[in-house]
């Protein structure tokens, strides 16, 4: 695939428009890759299955990922056409009827298409991310999506405010990227478990003053309790009344007077318990109010870093992921990657492939107990066992790959009163 014509210059985007970008068309490698196709060639109305083709095509004769033409179409339709990247038109097909078509949208297409190839090239080069993870799904129920609330979250903490609290970035960013507070900390929690930030709880070692007047007493006291509790309160009678120490020493010396108990544990109990007075004789020396920090996590923020630097220069002008972008349509192995990519970290597969796993299972399970079941029968048999309702192609399908790998047989039987036979599925061994 080529685009025709010179590499013209990207002309610089607006904020709003930027972000609707990203909204819509970020966050997925094979919807960059349908955008991609569409803006290349302006002249081209790319009907569902056209762009089917396309994708096809794109991976030459190595095939990674079997698109469904519903796919490309969704894209368009969900995504690139309510921000604009695409219009939507009609061209006839191959039986002479008109079908729905799409095609790109002349203003800002080569911004567009830059930002496309910034992103894409960057997935290319930092395989173990992808941009699935980076600005999480476009879907939501508010106006702010979670590209933009992510993005701009990169931006505070790339421009100064990494190792800040959580509270302080909200007051940066309210009103911009996040609708309200609850909303941005549930996107920072999704980041955490991406692996892209980090979110740590100060003031987990604060000093500690001991009040209590006898500690032989409050020790001889705590002969029924765990052992963890007496350890820190022996711990605590060798520094001494009216002393001052840490958490983190008192498990220490917790530590050295019961090497069995488990310090992670017991500095969490001390410092829970002080905190909520629940241990009278033990205060802060002064009280520091817990803060959460956000940092990047160490493996994501050079690509991180990378990843808007570029897209900041793609935004005002510069137009290197323009020729990115044709140089991935031209090249079947950077496009077959991409596609892989896209594949291996999309959770709609994963969710699919998991999906038809467990069907194939029931399946197994289904006709090792009750021998000699046709299709009709089994998908009964999935209703009334497993509360599953499967379409009838589907199940044939799904019926056949098993036969086919051999996980169960397939045999024929003629019911009573008919001269059809009809297909039943058996054991192996029977």
């Amino acid at each position: 695939m080529t685009a025709s014509g010179e590499t013209p210059a990207a002309e610089p985007f607006g904020e709003r428009q930027f972000y609707d970008f990203l909204n819509g068309a970020s966050n997925h490698e094979l919807k960059l890759l349908t955008g991609a196709v569409i803006l290349a060639y302006p002249d081209i109305a790319f009907s569902s299955a056209l762009l089917r083709r396309a994708l096809t095509d794109g991976q030459d004769d190595h095939e990674v990922w079997k698109i469904d033409v519903s796919i490309p179409r969704n894209y368009c339709v969900n995504s690139l056409e309510p921000i604009g990247a695409v219009v939507k038109t009609a061209i006839q097909g191959e039986q002479g009827t008109w079908v729905t078509a799409f095609e790109a949208e002349p203003d800002h297409r080569e911004v567009r298409l830059a930002c496309i190839g910034t992103l894409l090239g960057w997935s290319l080069e930092y395989p173990d991310m992808s941009v699935q993870q980076v600005f999480g799904t476009t879907a939501s129920h508010s106006d702010v999506r979670a590209p933009e609330m992510r993005y701009r979250s990169y931006t505070a903490l790339l421009t100064g405010n990494e190792g800040g609290t959580v509270k302080s970035m909200f007051a940066l960013l309210e009103g911009k990227g996040y609708p309200n507070y609850a909303n941005m900390y549930t996107q920072l929690i999704r980041m955490q478990e991406l692996g892209i930030i980090d979110l740590r709880t100060t003031d987990q070692n604060p000093e500690i003053a001991m009040n209590h007047a006898s500690y032989q007493t409050l020790i001889r006291g705590l002969e029924g309790t765990f052992p963890a509790a007496r350890a820190a309160y022996a711990a605590i009678e060798q520094f001494g009344q009216a002393q001052t120490t840490t958490v983190n020493e008192i498990v220490t010396t917790a530590l050295t007077i019961d090497p069995t108990i488990n310090p992670v544990a017991l500095r969490a109990m001390l410092i829970d318990r002080v905190n909520k007075k629940i241990y009278s004789d033990l205060e802060h020396v002064q009280h520091n109010p817990r803060r959460t920090a956000v940092t990047f996590a160490p493996a994501a923020k050079k690509p991180i870093t990378e990843l808007r630097k570029r897209l900041e220069a793609t935004r005002t002008g510069d137009s290197t992921g323009l020729q990115m972008a044709e140089e991935i349509l031209e090249d079947p192995e950077a496009f077959r990657t991409l596609v892989q990519k896209a594949r291996s970290f999309s959770h709609l597969v994963k969710g699919k492939e998991g999906g038809r796993k467990l069907l194939e299972t029931q399946l197994v399970n289904l006709v090792t107990t009750n021998k000699g079941l046709s299709t009709a029968e089994l998908r009964d048999a999935l209703k009334a066992q497993y509360g599953r309702e499967i379409a009838e192609r589907t199940l044939r399908d799904v019926l056949r790959g098993l036969v086919r790998s051999s996980q169960i047989a397939q045999d024929s039987a003629r019911k009573p009163h008919s001269k059809r036979s009809t297909a039943v599925f058996k054991p192996l061994d029977s």
